[in-house]
């Protein structure tokens, strides 16, 4: 019997659904969903809407364990299987934009790898690897005449990070942390959107621990982002190509941006809020001027035939500093003292968050090693 199994861990139920949904139509037979440590309830949910709704049956449930990373977590594991001879086709209304949102971007993606078997893999024109799907496991096979080339792989790593492939690789130490207060005001650096750090990781690793190591998470989590990391995301999403088609920072961007807005409309998230805070400082456009001189400096140059390879100044810290002292100013406005931190992808940023008397939450990006001759499995 074609089955399969669904992992339920921090995200939209209506994600989970979709997912069922979609395996049923391609001719999928059984689902078994795994609600993980906290997620028990909501995979009880699932079952209950694909039930009474859709015409599934439950063939059993159970509870059971396993070892993540040397961590003992439960899982309440529901087998579902389809009896209705109701299909729900899927037809997809794209925008004017060409956007879709990132949940169905993902199904579209996971039903192209599955009718193909494979999806060659390409980074700036080069064929990096081969992606394989076996029974719900994503392996990766790289290209041998571009193993030396490690920028490419790592590419790879950051777009599978993103789409919550890969785990922090502190993730037990921020998930100890956080687990230890009922509620938690986050303030949010930039990076941390454009990794899609909050839905794909955070929100996820609350809930893998066992209940019994850590007796309870946080009641809810406010998540605080400064103004001025709203002006870098937006200095990012027009970020575009000569032609006017957005470059791949400028599609970071604007995931980073969907990010937002998915949390806001989640309504099934209990007890997670944004509040943006702060004011644009004209610093940031001072220095958006400059970069754009910078830019048709450079154009002017390559115009006029030059091959000089001019070098500027590096990146400004004035945007890091801003980004700080708006969260700060926050805090001193709310009577709030416990379970307050800084969350950064930056080591740097962290550092001096500390520096001037913030909390701050260092989520370590996975530092993924490709050895010679072995493929590499993702999930």
């Amino acid at each position: 019997m074609k089955e399969k199994v669904i992992d339920v861990c921090g995200k939209r139920i209506t994600e989970y659904l979709l997912q069922a949904l979609s395996w049923f139509n391609r001719g999928g037979e059984r689902v078994i969903l795994r609600g993980i440590g906290g997620d028990a309830s909501r995979a009880v949910q699932i079952a209950t809407i694909l039930q009474d709704t859709f015409g599934c049956e439950m063939e059993g449930s159970k509870l059971n364990y396993f070892n993540l990373e040397g961590s003992k977590t439960s899982y309440l594991q529901i087998s579902l299987v389809w009896k209705s001879d109701r299909l729900y086709p899927m037809n997809i209304q794209y925008p004017e934009t060409g956007f879709v949102d990132f949940p169905i971007y993902q199904l579209i993606f996971e039903k192209k790898l599955q009718d193909n078997g494979e999806m060659e893999v390409y980074a700036e024109k080069h064929h990096i690897g081969t992606l394989k799907s076996s029974n719900g496991t994503l392996y990766f096979i790289r290209d041998i005449e571009k193993a030396e080339d490690k920028d490419l792989y790592y590419g790879l790593r950051d777009a599978l990070y993103r789409a919550g492939m890969l785990l922090p690789a502190n993730w037990k130490e921020i998930t100890r942390i956080l687990s230890s207060f009922d509620d938690v005001i986050l303030g949010i650096d930039t990076n941390i959107l454009l990794n899609a750090s909050i839905s794909e990781h955070l929100i996820p690793i609350l809930h893998l621990y066992n209940p019994i190591d850590y007796a309870q998470t946080p009641n809810w989590l406010l998540f605080i982002i400064p103004s001025t990391v709203m002006y870098e995301l937006e200095e990012f999403a027009n970020i575009r190509d000569e032609f006017g088609k957005i470059k791949r920072f400028g599609r970071r961007g604007f995931r980073a941006l969907q990010e937002i807005i998915e949390i806001n409309e989640s309504y099934d998230l209990s007890g997670i809020s944004i509040v943006i805070v702060g004011e644009t400082d004209p610093v940031l456009e001072s220095r958006a001027e400059i970069q754009g001189l910078r830019q048709d400096l450079r154009a002017f140059l390559k115009s006029m035939g030059s091959q000089e390879n001019i070098r500027f100044s590096p990146k400004s810290s004035s945007g890091d500093i801003i980004i700080r002292d708006q969260f700060k100013n926050f805090l001193r406005k709310i009577d709030f003292h416990k379970g307050v931190y800084f969350l950064t992808s930056d080591k740097s940023n962290a550092a001096l968050a500390d520096a001037e008397g913030l909390h701050s939450l260092y989520m370590k990006v996975p530092t993924e090693e490709f050895k010679k001759g072995k493929d590499k499995r993702y999930g």
